[in-house]
C-alpha cells in the first residue's frame, strides 16, 4: 500500500496526456482515476501472495519484451530495405518468436 504513488502517479500522467491532452484534467476526474487507481494496484497487491511472486510475474511479462523483443523493433527499420529471407530478418523473428513463447510459458507456469 505504501507503494502505491509510486504507480499510481505515472499512470495517472499517461492517462492525462492519452485522454485530455486538450485542457487537463478537472478535480472531479483527477480524483475519480485516482481512487481507480488505487483499488486497481491494491487489488493486485490483495491478490500477489508475496514479494517471490511479483517479481515472477514482472520477470515473464515486462522484462522480456524490454529486453529482447523491443530491441527488435527499433531495429526493424534499419533492416527494412533487405530481402524477407535475409539472416538479418530471420534472426529478428525467431528473437521474437522464441521469447514470445517463452514468456506464455513462464507466464502460464506462474499462474
Amino acid at each position: 500500500m505504501c507503494a502505491s504513488p509510486l504507480c499510481v502517479l505515472p499512470s495517472k500522467d499517461t492517462i492525462e496526456e492519452l485522454l485530455y491532452k486538450e485542457k487537463g484534467m478537472t478535480f472531479k476526474q483527477n480524483l475519480l482515476w485516482t481512487f481507480i487507481l488505487t483499488l486497481i494496484s491494491f487489488g493486485i497487491a490483495t491478490v500477489i501472495p508475496n514479494i517471490g511472486a511479483a517479481m515472477t510475474l514482472v520477470g515473464c511479462t515486462i522484462k522480456p519484451v524490454v529486453g529482447f523483443i523491443m530491441p527488435v523493433f527499433f531495429y526493424w527499420p534499419q533492416i527494412s530495405h533487405t530481402p524477407w529471407y535475409s539472416i538479418e530478418k530471420i534472426k529478428a523473428i525467431s528473437n521474437v518468436v522464441v521469447i514470445t513463447i517463452v514468456s506464455i510459458l513462464g507466464f502460464i507456469n506462474f499462474i
